[in-house]
């Protein structure tokens, strides 16, 4: 059966972006930068579709959501993306330039006064923006936390949209990878005295015509994927 929720205009903001059941009666929603909490009330095995779920928000994150799995009932592995709008806008600034009261006699006889920076941007400098504090995140948050920040996170390097997200409970491992890079990154989730930690194990490189489609877990199989080809 097919539920609909309807909630008040105040309660969400944003464009629903990706959602997961943590437990038989907890869903949790990402809306753009937004993690939101859903109790949904249960009447024997049916759904109470005419009650509005209890609704609260968790987080907000820097980057746009682009992908979210439960790890445990009070858990959640979160894929946000680069923020291209705030690293193009800090890569692009031009300098500023004082003018001396030479060039403004000179800008009286010319009509047009070109000034050209002597550092160009590159597209070099900009992968390598992408790779380092722009980098697009792998976080864990926990629902229960009172913070307004995840438990741990990890830059996920060369990837633009982390779009794909698995969980496997046996291994403890979280998988994740984008359908348009052809690596997936494999994090192992750490728990000690001092907290929740990622701590990437290894890497899963596909060939270079092989793009992730989609990733799924099983306890039976374990981890499945689906691989597409790149056509020329």
């Amino acid at each position: 059966d097919v539920c609909q929720f309807q909630f008040a205009s105040h309660a969400i903001k944003g464009v629903a972006r990706c959602i997961c059941w943590v437990s038989d009666t907890v869903m949790v929603l990402a809306c753009e930068r937004s993690v939101y909490k859903l109790d949904v009330l249960f009447i024997g095995e049916a759904v109470k579709k005419d009650v509005e779920p209890a609704c609260c928000l968790v987080l907000s994150l820097k980057g746009h959501i682009r992908s979210i799995v439960s790890i445990s009932a009070d858990l959640v592995a979160i894929g946000t993306d680069l923020q291209l709008d705030l690293s193009t806008e800090d890569l692009f600034k031009v300098p500023s330039f004082k003018q001396s009261d030479g060039d403004r006699a000179v800008s009286e006889t010319c009509p047009v006064n070109l000034v050209v920076p002597q550092q160009q941007p590159s597209l070099l400098q900009f992968k390598r923006r992408m790779q380092s504090n722009n980098a697009a995140l792998l976080h864990v948050i926990s629902l229960s936390n009172s913070s307004s920040t995840s438990l741990c996170s990890s830059p996920l390097a060369g990837l633009l949209t982390p779009d794909l997200l698995c969980y496997d409970q046996q291994t403890e491992h979280v998988i994740v990878g984008s359908n348009t890079f052809r690596i997936l990154y494999v994090f192992s989730l750490c728990h000690s005295l001092d907290g929740t930690d990622l701590q990437q194990v290894r890497k899963i490189e596909l060939g270079l015509a092989d793009r992730p489609k989609g990733l799924w877990w099983n306890p039976t199989v374990g981890t499945a994927m689906l691989v597409g080809k790149l056509t020329q």
